[in-house]
């Protein structure tokens, strides 16, 4: 075993006296250099770029970027109907459930065994699909009709639309989209004269005081050769006193009203065979027809005129010449020029005819014409021989 031994005096005051740490240890952070500060603030900034650019840029507009299923060609409905023929341009109209489709139809020719009892031989008149189904929401029997407008006026309630019929032998109606049933037929006879002839009517402000759009239309008295101007109530369909007789007319065209109420018209005289244009303010047509003062209530969009071989819209006119007998001398000439009278295009073409113009209308924000040509190629050529262009 080992011996032990007493500490020496020395060791005893060495351990006594050792020393002893108290005071508190003290952590601080050194502040980041500029640099350093401008790096942490790029990295947050690029957190957000990235979160827009994900967002906002990468991806496509979603209007332009169609489903998968949407960008296959789908077939909603089909349906087919014998003995019976669709006429002039489709309507769309609102519906009790959604749109529905309006359009004027014509029977078959002859009677057969398959025809339908509904639609006679020669016969005409409105139908109305529904535009889930295509299925025959309603029909009605009309004289054979030319012209269909389901925007120009509506009577009663606003949110649903009416359909402005013509027809053959003056007939002119207003009928309701959603049942098919006639709200008014024109007055047919004037103080004992048919009334023929009668014109697709131009929309007029209220001039009776009855808070509808009333309606201008030019015609014919059976038993005289003159024209005439009457103006319809839009919402009865009754001529408003005596129709305004035009001298010297033996045929009237392309009744327009413009921005100032004045109504503008195509004349044909009897005699020369030429047209020349007229306008009367509709306060003086009104006037000389009902004996009393007027004044227009409400707004209607400017319609456009044309006169001859001239079209106009929106201070733009443009001027069509057709020329030559036989396709292999047929000439165009177009020209349209602007307010100041300035020419803004103006191509004369060969072996060329251009249809009828059309003016268009888009929201009332862009206006233009819209013209066909039929072009017929050189007898050595192997291609067709006429081909249809748009511009």
């Amino acid at each position: 075993m080992g011996d032990y031994q007493p500490l020496r005096s020395d060791d005893a005051h060495t351990i006594s006296h050792a020393p002893v740490l108290n005071k508190p240890t003290v952590y601080y952070s050194k502040p980041m250099s500029p640099l350093r500060r401008l790096a942490f603030a790029c990295s947050i900034l690029l957190c957000f770029v990235t979160i827009v650019v994900f967002l906002w840029v990468v991806p496509c507009d979603w209007s332009k970027c169609p489903a998968k299923t949407q960008r296959q060609p789908i077939m909603s409905w089909d349906r087919s109907i014998e003995g019976l023929e669709i006429m002039g341009p489709l309507k769309v109209v609102r519906g009790a459930q959604g749109l529905n489709i309006v359009a004027m139809y014509r029977g078959p020719l002859l009677a057969y065994d398959g025809a339908r009892d509904h639609f006679l031989p020669k016969s005409g008149g409105l139908i109305s699909f529904i535009g889930a189904s295509g299925l025959i929401a309603w029909y009605t029997r009309l004289p054979m009709l030319t012209h269909l407008d389901c925007f120009m006026l509506h009577i009663g309630d606003t949110s649903m639309q009416d359909c402005l019929v013509r027809g053959d032998n003056g007939y002119l109606a207003l009928v309701d989209s959603l049942s098919g049933i006639p709200k008014w037929r024109a007055q047919k006879t004037i103080a004992k004269q048919s009334l023929v002839d009668v014109s697709f009517p131009v929309v007029t402000p209220d001039v009776d005081g009855d808070g509808y759009l009333d309606l201008a239309v030019t015609g014919r008295l059976e038993d005289r050769s003159h024209r005439i101007i009457a103006i319809i109530s839009g919402q009865t369909g009754y001529v408003m006193g005596k129709p305004m007789e035009v001298e010297g007319c033996t045929d009237i065209n392309n009744l327009t009203l413009d921005r100032d109420y004045t109504l503008y018209y195509t004349c044909k005289n009897s005699t020369s065979k030429l047209f020349s244009e007229r306008q009367v303010a509709l306060v003086n047509a009104v006037q000389m027809m009902t004996n009393r003062s007027v004044v227009p209530h409400g707004s209607v969009q400017q319609t456009t005129r044309h006169l001859g071989n001239e079209w106009s819209v929106n201070g733009y006119r443009l001027n069509l010449v057709n020329s030559g007998h036989s396709p292999a001398d047929y000439q165009v000439s177009v020209t349209v020029t602007d307010h100041n009278n300035q020419s803004v295009w103006s191509p004369t073409m060969q072996q060329t005819y251009a249809m009828k113009p059309v003016v268009l209308h888009f929201q009332q924000a862009i206006s233009g014409f819209l013209l066909k040509f039929w072009y017929w190629h050189a007898p050595h050529d192997q291609k067709k021989d006429k081909d249809g262009n748009i511009v």
